[in-house]
């Protein structure tokens, strides 16, 4: 059992140190840098750029989590902790695309080269966002199996894209019964 054991921490470490790494191929020249701030878990603006953190998927700020039968907007925590992790920090997002939304796609660091999507994932406060890349998979198996943040043991949530899919599913509902 501990061979097993220590045989998954080495995977989940080379893995994480692989995918944590900024491949060369991947980024752009584009680095937009300075002073962030944050609209949610998972968006910022540096100067006039809204940046989506590529590959993250944080809850959204109306997302609702469950804690001992007590409901909790965890959307807003994830947005709480960003700010925390970023304030009065300069960033620096290289920029790897542009969504449907038009916002730039962006592996975002700290001046100490701090990954900031990475943190938002191995703190569970954001998921690993599989649509775009697997990249930071291994950090969401390691903040779950450590039960932090919002994958805390006794949290239910919900993946903020099936909870999006779910959402916009209701919507078109109600507007059809209005109609």
């Amino acid at each position: 059992m501990r061979i097993i054991l220590l045989l998954a921490f080495a995977f989940i470490a080379v893995t994480t140190y692989y995918f944590t790494t900024l491949d060369n191929n991947q980024l752009s020249d584009s680095v937009i840098s300075g002073k962030a701030i944050v609209y949610d878990g998972d968006t910022i603006r540096v100067g006039n750029h809204r940046i989506l953190l590529y590959a993250i998927d944080a809850p959204e700020l109306e997302q609702k989590c469950v804690n001992a039968n007590q409901q909790f907007y965890c959307g807003q925590q994830a947005k709480k902790f960003l700010q925390d992790l970023i304030a009065n920090n300069i960033i620096h997002c290289h920029i790897v695309g542009v969504d449907r939304y038009q916002r730039f796609l962006g592996l975002c660091e700290d001046n100490q080269n701090n990954s900031i999507n990475a943190t938002m994932v191995m703190h569970g406060f954001a998921f690993a966002y599989q649509y775009y890349t697997w990249r930071y998979v291994p950090h969401e198996f390691l903040a779950k199996w450590q039960q932090k943040g919002l994958f805390a043991d006794n949290i239910i949530i919900e993946r903020p894209s099936h909870w999006r899919q779910r959402h916009r599913r209701q919507q078109q509902n109600i507007r059809r019964k209005e109609n």
